[in-house]
Order: structure tokens, then C-alpha cells, then sequence
């Protein structure tokens, strides 16, 4: 019998290193991802790369 996988709401504090690619991953499969980080920076960049990310995978789905 196939289990199936829900979708899980994930806060991240912290953006270095591992919280940055902890967030990547869990939206890619497809979590719903809040990241807190005191440098405001680290967040607006981790949202452009997921909105590019998010966009890749919708043209990649129409063909």
C-alpha cells in the first residue's frame, strides 16, 4: 500500500549555511517553508531564489 506524503508547515530560524539549504529542500518537496533570520538580507535573497525556483518548475511542467 502507497503511503500518502502530506504536506507539512516548517519554521526555520536562521538562514546560514544549513538553514538556507534546509529551506530550499523542504519547498522543493514541496513543504511550506517560514524562514526567520535577524539579517533582513539573507531572507529577501533566500525569497528571490525560491520565486526563480518556483518559476523554473512551472515552465519545466508545461512541456
Amino acid at each position: 500500500m502507497k503511503s500518502k506524503k502530506s504536506k507539512k508547515s516548517i519554521l526555520i530560524i536562521g538562514l546560514g549555511k544549513f538553514g538556507r539549504y534546509l529551506a530550499l529542500k523542504m519547498q522543493e518537496l514541496g513543504n511550506q517553508v517560514m524562514v526567520v533570520d535577524k539579517r533582513k538580507q539573507k531572507v529577501k535573497n533566500l525569497q528571490l531564489k525560491l520565486m526563480i525556483y518556483l518559476l523554473e518548475t512551472v515552465q519545466m511542467k508545461r512541456f
